[in-house]
């Protein structure tokens, strides 16, 4: 029939077309070399206000891939300022995606740690911000995950005391 458009083209909200949006974006943060370039393609993605479960997908990609490029830009304290700015968006998705990214946020610091970067306090102060909220948010699996590394963190930091020592 002439004149008829898509069902895609004839949806008012747009969603199909925004979840293609946030994907391109993703991609294209993906592709980018340039470090500062794409740590701001990351943040547009992580803080767009976008929903849907493209979107969610996007945004916990986009996440995964900026404190990766945080610990490689060695800049692994910026990682515990992320991890409370993306809270909001926790409270969207489910508990155990939430607990996966939170660990991953973790482990990119026990990393950075591992090549050589001092990062245990850093660990520590990550670990007891986000036990806290996870008790506030009565995440309690994620909670009972982070009180190891916590642990971990604070043998870590009780058996070298002159580190800490100015």
């Amino acid at each position: 029939m002439p004149g008829a458009q898509s069902d895609t083209a004839m949806d008012p909200s747009g969603a199909e077309s925004a979840d293609e949006d946030i994907t391109m974006m993703l991609e294209r943060a993906e592709a980018c070399s340039v470090a500062t370039e794409k740590e701001g393609l990351l943040r547009e993605i992580i803080f767009s206000d976008k929903t849907g479960d493209a979107a969610a997908r996007a945004k916990e990609g986009a996440i995964t891939a900026l404190v990766a490029l945080l610990v490689k830009e060695k800049k692994s304290a910026e990682i515990l300022t992320l991890s409370r700015s993306v809270r909001p968006f926790f409270a969207t998705i489910a508990k155990a995606k939430t607990a996966k990214i939170v660990r991953g946020f973790l482990d990119a610091v026990a990393r950075d740690s591992a090549a050589g970067n001092d990062n245990a306090a850093l660990q520590f102060e990550l670990c007891n911000d986000t036990i806290k909220w996870c008790r506030e948010e009565k995440r309690t699996f994620c909670a009972s995950e982070l009180r190891a590394v916590w642990l971990r963190c604070t043998s870590q930091i009780a058996s070298t005391p002159t580190r800490w020592k100015s």
